[in-house]
């Protein structure tokens, strides 16, 4: 079976270092045949991190790996863009400015009253319960306003910020509390031919979205599945991918997928 890992980060991202053709070296030699460089384009940070510059790089990096690693490893170029919608002019910018293989589309930062950093840098213990349901409401409308305003290829990581608030808070909260917003979403991505990401962080302490979201989706006819191991460093691309893919045969999916130039692209499981 065709390894595919459709979400990775460079240097040109503000939190990593990895180097792409390290990537593909590293992809070469440990059987990965697919990867996808998806740096952050978060647009709130687009001029502090010169966003246009550092994508234009990952882009250009990622075209000169493909062509050294042709016919041993597909480097796509992608990127993942974040919080479209607080300024349309700049995530045009970047969508208008380069051709990409796949885009991303994530939402790491929610700015509220009390929450005035993105989600891995905030205390979710700081909330009260009704402030932290009233926080995750608004996170899923944001990120349903948000597919609703690009094209995009593939909904990043959804439920995001339970990786803080479980993970690192410890707050156990349940994703099931907010079936009706997460069913929303799933049906916007199938009506709109977005894939749903199979997201397999080493920091998630598991895949996100959850197992049963993934068979909601598929309950309600969903089929386009990407799988990423969302890699900051070079030694964690394709992580994941392998187990994840088994997994999601055995919930009766079919295929999954990676995209080039825009296009969806089956593997069997």
């Amino acid at each position: 079976m065709i390894i595919a890992d459709m979400h990775t980060h460079s240097e040109n991202s503000h939190d990593s270092r990895a180097n792409i053709l390290k990537n593909a070296d590293f992809a070469y030699n440990n059987g990965i045949d697919v990867f996808a460089v998806t740096d952050h384009a978060d647009i709130q940070f687009y001029n502090e991190r010169n966003i246009y510059n550092a994508i234009k790089n990952s882009v250009k990096e990622a075209k000169e790996a493909n062509e050294k690693y042709k016919g041993k490893v597909k480097v796509l170029h992608g990127v993942e863009l974040g919080e479209s919608i607080w300024s349309m002019h700049y995530a045009c910018e970047i969508l208008d400015s380069n051709e990409f293989d796949v885009v991303l589309l994530s939402v790491h930062d929610l700015r509220t009253k009390k929450i005035l950093k993105p989600f891995s840098d905030f205390d979710f213990t700081a909330l009260t319960r009704d402030e932290l349901f009233d926080f995750i409401n608004k996170y899923f409308e944001y990120l349903l306003l948000s597919l609703k305003s690009v094209k995009c290829d593939i909904c990043a990581h959804l439920t995001l910020p339970f990786r803080y608030i479980n993970n690192k808070c410890n707050l156990n909260l349940s994703t099931k509390l907010f079936e009706d917003k997460i069913t929303e979403i799933l049906k916007y991505l199938i009506e709109n031919n977005i894939a749903l990401e199979a997201n397999v962080s080493k920091s998630n302490g598991g895949m996100i979205p959850e197992k049963w979201i993934f068979e909601k989706y598929k309950a309600l006819d969903g089929c386009l599945i990407t799988i990423g191991s969302d890699a900051h460093v070079t030694e964690n691309l394709g992580c994941g991918i392998l187990e994840t893919a088994k997994l999601l045969k055995n919930m009766g999916f079919e295929n999954y997928y990676y995209y080039e130039k825009r296009k969806p692209i089956a593997i069997k499981l």
